[in-house]
């Protein structure tokens, strides 16, 4: 019973604050509406940061950039790396524009699975020719957006640019196979195989794709290829995660870049 009282007063004394304090509550609705409209900067501002950080790998992307406009005649800006890739122009004057080693990403404006590789390249771009990631090198990376379409609206890539290099793209999806990180780890996954297989099929490429060109180590490579082609990622996973899963991805890359030594870019790796 003495419980019971308890409870009784305790909802009396709600009761009568509710009643005596009844002019704060207009105080307290419009302070809230208030302080809703002052806070309505600061939350547009962490969506936007949110939208950012989401945009962050296409942003990326952009900057290297090489548009496939005019792929139709040939002439486009990918067309000329390509061109240089496969021997159709001068080898001297490709080397100056484009370097022997480079990385080469196909992604697109809404790209899920792009943010890793993204991070990878980035990290490994910020902090290039630092500590660990010291070469004689320079970073060099190219971007096709495949998604690219023309006043038509007619896809580049697939109905353009790929015919321009579909025998190359062919001997690709079979040279691949002989690759040290197909033939050490992503031959193994069921996945990764069926994804070298779709280089042959413009329209079931995979995307992200990155490739990893490398002149000078093509020539004597068992995987040898008129595109220089030597590594072709779909994901980038982290080296190792001491020191965060970036710097992990941007290790792998750099092992990638320089065919490392008992890494899964040798045939020398060790499987156990």
């Amino acid at each position: 019973m003495f419980i019971l009282r308890a409870i009784g007063r305790f909802f009396a004394r709600i009761g009568r604050w509710i009643r005596d304090t009844a002019w704060v509550q207009p105080l307290l609705i419009v302070g809230g509406i208030f302080a809703i409209i002052f806070s309505i900067p600061y939350i547009t501002k962490w969506v936007q940061s949110w939208f950012d950080s989401s945009n962050a790998a296409q942003s990326f992307f952009s900057e290297y950039k090489l548009t496939l406009d005019d792929s139709e005649k040939g002439e486009s800006k990918a067309d000329g790396l390509f061109k240089y890739m496969t021997g159709q122009t001068s080898q001297e004057e490709g080397k100056k524009v484009y370097g022997e080693k480079f990385f080469i990403m196909l992604t697109k404006e809404s790209c899920e699975g792009c943010e890793d590789v993204y991070k990878g390249l980035k990290y490994l771009r910020d902090n290039w020719n630092k500590n660990e990631f010291t070469t004689s090198d320079d970073f060099r990376l190219y971007s096709l957006f495949v998604d690219s379409t023309n006043s038509d609206d007619k896809n580049l890539f697939q109905n353009y640019f790929y015919n321009n290099y579909n025998v190359n793209f062919e001997e690709l999806a079979s040279t691949m196979t002989l690759a040290p990180y197909y033939t050490n780890k992503g031959g193994s996954t069921t996945s990764y195989a069926t994804n070298i297989e779709s280089l042959a099929d413009p329209e079931a490429m995979s995307v992200p794709t990155l490739f990893y060109v490398d002149v000078a180590y093509n020539e004597t490579a068992p995987q040898k290829n008129s595109l220089k082609v030597t590594e072709v990622l779909f994901t980038v996973d982290a080296k190792d995660t001491q020191g965060g899963n970036d710097l992990g991805r941007a290790r792998t890359l750099f092992d990638c870049w320089n065919h490392a030594k008992g890494t899964i870019f040798s045939s020398d790796y060790n499987k156990q």
